[in-house]
């Protein structure tokens, strides 16, 4: 043997093994892979409250033996959740995973690289419990539990209670029951009749009769362009009339032609000195928006003879639909004419009674519309005025819940 080797070999022999016991110290706790920041040094902590949601955790920690520090070995248990102490070699981390809520002790221990361990650090953890786990929950559901049942026995006493009481009183309940159906076929009986009496008012002989007086004028002028025009807008608007009074709504597109008929007939009748303008909202489906037929016409007919009609040189109805809400729609029914306080002056009794008929009708109808069908259909007329204080007009504004 050489010198050199001679020498290695001596100079081992004078290693002594570490008996020293290590200190383990925690270096970090993470839940959900996050850093839990605390209020002082996890190792100068004594419990640690994480909630139920919190229970994916991991601990960290470390040996304080830095000569060959890799031959570290460390082991850890928690205590009620392990059955046993786990070696993690030299990985100084522990990983937990659904624990449930409940107390536990964190125990950590590890070696040097001669094998010597150190003494068990420990930390407490407390995982706090879902409010419906815990004991005032359980007994507040159990207190309910029974206040429960007994509500259903009390409810099932006084059911049997008013079942008797019932029986004895059928004979007055089928009494209130025959006159509620009285009633109600009354009341229905009135609206058939109100729909007929604004059937009869839309197609009164009077209109009709000049209608034909028309179409005989325009045939005895030789204007066959202008008779067959205007033949073929009555029949269409009476057609309508008769289709829109089987129904208990029709569609706005089918009201607005109805309501465009008779205006462009009343226009040719008097020589174009009626014009009218119909404006509709874009936003607005016609199609598919129902309202209760025959509804708009009396209004607009009330315009032209209650106003145009007493201006030599005619005038303009103006109709505007639109839609304020999203189950409110909005009509305007603007004229030029004289107002009401001076038509009222005149002394053309026919135009005046036949006005008040159909506005009568109308108002009677609208009142039973919102009585069958529990809504607020409303109108309101305001006399337009300019800014000498003359009479400018009528606007009349109806809302119709759809």
């Amino acid at each position: 043997m050489s010198f050199s080797s001679r020498n290695f070999a001596s100079t081992r022999s004078d290693i002594k093994p570490d008996t020293t016991k290590p200190e383990v110290v925690f270096s970090f706790l993470k839940v959900f892979d996050h850093e839990l920041h605390l209020l002082q040094s996890l190792n100068y902590t004594k419990t640690i409250d994480l909630n139920y949601d919190q229970n994916f955790f991991a601990v960290g920690f470390s040996a304080l033996s830095y000569f060959q520090s890799e031959r570290n070995q460390y082991a850890y248990q928690l205590v009620g959740f392990n059955k046993d102490w786990v070696l993690c070699g030299n990985k100084p981390l522990a990983v937990f995973s659904n624990v449930s809520p409940g107390s536990y002790q964190f125990q950590v221990k590890g070696s040097n690289n001669d094998g010597v361990w150190s003494d068990i650090k420990t930390m407490s953890i407390h995982i706090i419990p879902p409010f419906w786990q815990t004991w005032w929950f359980r007994a507040f559901a159990f207190t309910l539990l029974i206040s429960v049942v007994i509500a259903l026995y009390r409810f099932q006493v006084e059911r049997r209670t008013l079942k008797a009481r019932l029986e004895s009183e059928e004979a007055k309940r089928r009494q209130i029951e025959a006159e509620l159906n009285e009633k109600e076929a009354a009341f229905q009986l009135k609206i058939s009749q109100t729909e007929m009496s604004a059937l009869r008012s839309q197609m009164n002989p009077h209109f009709i009769f000049n209608c034909l007086n028309s179409i005989q004028y325009f045939t005895a002028q030789n204007d066959a362009e202008k008779a067959s025009n205007y033949l073929t807008k009555f029949s269409r608007l009476i057609r309508l009339v008769l289709e829109n009074s089987k129904s208990e709504r029709v569609t706005l597109t089918n009201e607005l032609e109805t309501l465009r008929l008779y205006i462009e007939m009343e226009a040719m009748r008097f020589q174009q000195k009626v014009s009218y303008a119909i404006e509709v909202a874009t936003e607005i489906d016609t199609d598919s928006i129902q309202i209760p037929p025959l509804l708009l016409q009396p209004f607009v007919e009330n315009a032209i003879w209650h106003g145009l009609m007493h201006k030599e040189e005619g005038g303009t109805v103006q109709v505007s639909v639109q839609q304020t809400q999203d189950n409110l729609l909005h009509v305007e029914i603007i004229d030029d004419g004289v107002g009401r306080q001076q038509a009222a002056e005149y002394k053309s009794k026919s135009a005046t009674q036949n006005k008040s008929f159909g506005m009568k009708l109308t108002a009677e109808r609208i009142e039973l519309i919102n009585q069958l069908y529990h809504t607020k259909t409303q109108v309101n007329v305001v006399d337009l005025i300019d800014e000498n204080g003359k009479a400018k007009g009528t606007r009349v504004t109806i809302y119709i819940p759809i």
